[in-house]
Parts: structure tokens; C-alpha cells; sequence
């Protein structure tokens, strides 16, 4: 595993948070160099190294938005992350029913990429 500046990495983590609202905590640091050494490429930049500095002086918004893109969770599948489905399903959901009249649960589901999140959350009920 390649190992960044801290600065570096504090920087990136800030950028993300502050476009995209992503959390770069320290058990994901892993996903830098995989994620971003297509980015390098695309910019002409011979390493994620020079990405994370150039991030740091005078980065571009078409750098800054590459970035964010490419460290952003592109996946969406069925039960994705099983732990946070059976916590809504038998710990959750079933407060706010016995919460509400009817005991009807309403969901919003925000930033999904073709729904299979939302649908699963439908097929809890």
C-alpha cells in the first residue's frame, strides 16, 4: 500500500467532504491509489502522489470534481451492506412504527444510483 503526506491526505479528505460530502476516514485510505491513479492518468500527472499535491496548490474544479467522482461509492446492488438493512429492519423500522399512527413507515432515499437500495429497504416490509 502506497503510503501519502498526511497533509496530503487531510487535504483530499477535506475537498471531498466539502464537495461531495464524503467521509475519508482512516480504514478507507486504502481506496486512494486504486481510485485515483486513473485520474493521474487522464491529467497527465505521473502519480496520485502529484494528484494529492496538486490538490493542495491550484487544483482545477475539472480536478477537483474528477476526484470527488472517482472516490465516490459507484456501486449500487441488493442488499448491499447487509449490517445496516437488518439494524433497520428489526431495530429501525420498528420504533418509528410504533411511533406512528397506522404504523406505516415512510422512507426518502437520497443519492441512489439506479434504486437498488431503495427497493431493498421496500422489500424489508
Amino acid at each position: 500500500m502506497t503510503t501519502f503526506s498526511p497533509g496530503h491526505v487531510d487535504h483530499l479528505a477535506a475537498i471531498l467532504k466539502a464537495v461531495s460530502g464524503f467521509v475519508l476516514s482512516a480504514d478507507k485510505h486504502y481506496l486512494i491509489e486504486p481510485r485515483l491513479a486513473p485520474v493521474a492518468r487522464r491529467f497527465g500527472m505521473a502519480s496520485v502522489e502529484a494528484v494529492l499535491g496538486k490538490l493542495r496548490g491550484s487544483p482545477d474544479e475539472d480536478l477537483i470534481w474528477a476526484v470527488a467522482e472517482a472516490m465516490s461509492v459507484n456501486e449500487t446492488t441488493f442488499f448491499r451492506d447487509r449490517l445496516p438493512f437488518e439494524l433497520f429492519r428489526d431495530e429501525i423500522a420498528p420504533a418509528i412504527a410504533a411511533r406512528r399512527a397506522g404504523g406505516k413507515v415512510k422512507v426518502w432515499c437520497a443519492g441512489v444510483s439506479t434504486g437498488q437500495e431503495a427497493y431493498s429497504l421496500a422489500m424489508l416490509g
